[in-house]
């Protein structure tokens, strides 16, 4: 009688298991902003030299300057004139990093933020 093959390929996790994104092994604090807006661009502009590493998290890759929307809608402006990058905004910041993912939940006391990519574990949260 032979043995069931066993498959070497990892199983699924529930979500709520998922392991917590590990922080960068620098010995400094994790900083996680949410959103990507004026006060969330702000914010990580704010910290480009201070001694942490910055995670902004927004569900999208852009940041819209909203006053000029008008503009566009009268063909005054072209939609790339308004919206740019979040990356791009911020290329030159070697301690912050952008992740592109939708905030799902919060859990104070375990210090992370849910998202729809897994956890990510923080020492200071702004929400924005």
């Amino acid at each position: 009688m032979t043995q069931p093959a066993t498959s070497t390929e990892p199983r699924a996790v529930l979500r709520d298991q998922a392991p917590v994104a590990t922080r960068p092994a620098t010995g400094r604090p994790t900083v996680v902003i949410v959103g990507a807006g004026f006060g969330g661009l702000r914010a990580a502009r704010a910290l480009r030299k201070a001694p942490v590493n910055v995670v902004l998290v927004d569900r999208h890759n852009y940041h819209l300057f909203q006053p000029l929307l008008y503009q566009v809608a009268t063909a005054r402006l072209e939609p790339e004139e308004i919206a740019r990058p979040v990356r791009a905004i911020l290329r030159r910041q070697s301690n912050t990093e952008f992740r592109m993912t939708e905030v799902t939940g919060l859990d104070a006391g375990g210090k992370r933020i849910d998202t729809t990519d897994g956890p990510i574990a923080y020492d200071y949260l702004r929400r924005s």
